[in-house]
């Protein structure tokens, strides 16, 4: 009876081995109680809408490639099999696909040092990409496997409440949020590979530059990007599509002068007076108060970050791990945007891209830089609370924009203020 037991609890425990309970492990933004100071005057007045129902807008950013947050609940094409919920079936993995239980949530600062490691091996081979994240191909023969799992895996409930909140993460978190998210760079492949790995943490998967699911993930990033950019100009057209501004081209240049310089409006909740000509550090000047939290750069934000709340990389988006990234894509947008009407009247802006704006936004991060935790829990309190809650010519135009970021104004924290004065 004794040996019967045994083999008994033996069975029990090889049946327990085989159990494989992975799930994805999400991260929610956490609540905090400290919300910004509200100012009065501060210049643009939100008036966002809702990502469904967006109005038509005349911008080219909405040529741009990729998927609308939109498109998940439109209609399927004609000639697709519509299906109910509940009938999409458990994707079926190949054989050779093996399940890894070794893998946890991945730290993202992990991952962006692992790309920027990556991208120092391939110094001098920018333009040289590997076919493969690693040094493993697809057989020939397994062409048609490996196409059927790729739509599996994009057809999964994880590609939309993992995959893509993770690399969107990366995003906001980068210091090239152009550089490093195109087709041509070994560091978006990697960032691809990772996110892949843990949000489809039950699959052993290796990514291919010219995978469906590289090119999905940059549709995606590259329509969040254009969407950044025409949601601010939109923002701005109405802005000065009010009785107030409308028509009036000297009022709108003036107020564009004044919202281009660093203390202005356009990044600040509690702007420097346009009719203050005293600049700063010298007796007299007014200095500005709340850098990033202006009305525009807020709204943008609010609604923005969202898309990356259930990443699977840790830490989350907090003020100890700021989204620079995003921060500086806004910064350069609002630029794009009011530099859009310098001369009184809307002129059609360039392409929000790295060429044209790569410039601005590395200004932009390298401020974000300088702003301390407790200058960023004043930014994100209030934006991560309501989520918890719920030519040569061209060319000779943006140097002189550029000019106006001169007078952009970093406060001191209060112990260096306090400091100073002793």
């Amino acid at each position: 009876m004794e040996g019967l037991h045994g083999d008994c609890d033996g069975e029990r425990e090889k049946k327990k081995v085989k159990v494989d309970a992975i799930q994805t492990q999400t991260k929610k933004f956490t609540s905090s109680d400290l919300a910004p100071t509200k100012y009065a005057d501060s210049g643009l007045r939100p008036n966002l809408k809702t990502d469904k129902g967006r109005p038509k807008v005349d911008s080219d950013e909405r040529v741009i490639g990729g998927l609308a947050d939109e498109d998940a609940d439109g209609e399927r094409p004609e000639g697709y099999h519509r299906v109910t919920l509940g009938s999409v079936p458990k994707p079926q993995f190949p054989a050779k696909l093996e399940r890894d239980n070794t893998r946890r949530t991945r730290s993202i600062a992990d991952v962006i040092i692992e790309t920027v490691d990556e991208k120092t091996v391939q110094k001098g081979k920018e333009n040289s990409v590997p076919t493969v994240a690693t040094a493993v191909a697809a057989a020939p023969g397994e062409t048609k496997a490996k196409s059927d799992v790729t739509s599996a895996f994009l057809e999964d409930g994880r590609w939309k409440t993992a995959f893509l909140p993770s690399i969107t993460h990366v995003l906001y978190m980068s210091s090239e949020p152009f550089k490093h998210f195109s087709l041509n760079s070994t560091v978006f492949l990697h960032t691809v590979q990772k996110a892949f790995d843990s949000a489809f943490s039950d699959a052993e998967y290796q990514v291919q530059t010219k995978d469906a699911i590289v090119a999905k993930a940059y549709d995606r990033i590259k329509t969040r990007q254009s969407f950044i950019a025409s949601d601010t100009l939109e923002e701005i057209q109405n802005f000065f599509s009010a009785p107030e501004y409308a028509g009036k081209t000297d009022a709108i240049k003036k107020y564009v002068a004044w919202a281009l310089r660093g203390d202005g409006p356009g990044y600040n909740a509690k702007p420097t007076p346009s009719d203050c000509k005293v600049k700063g550090g010298e007796v007299g000047y007014i200095e500005p108060d709340g850098t990033f939290q202006s009305t525009i750069m807020t709204a943008i934000a609010r609604k923005y970050i969202k898309h990356a709340e259930q990443s699977v990389f840790e830490p989350s988006i907090s003020p100890k791990n700021p989204p620079k990234g995003l921060y500086a894509l806004i910064a350069a947008a609002v630029e794009r945007a009011f530099a859009s009407h310098r001369k009184g009247v809307y002129k059609k802006p360039d392409p929000f891209s790295d060429d044209n704006n790569g410039a601005a936004i590395k200004f932009f991060k390298e401020k974000g830089d300088e702003l301390g935790e407790r200058r960023w829990k004043l930014v994100l309190d209030d934006i991560l609370k309501d989520h918890e809650d719920d030519a040569s010519e061209g060319e000779g135009d943006i140097s002189i924009v550029s000019n106006y970021r001169e007078t952009f104004f970093i406060p001191k924290s209060p112990v260096k203020a306090q400091q100073g004065r002793a």
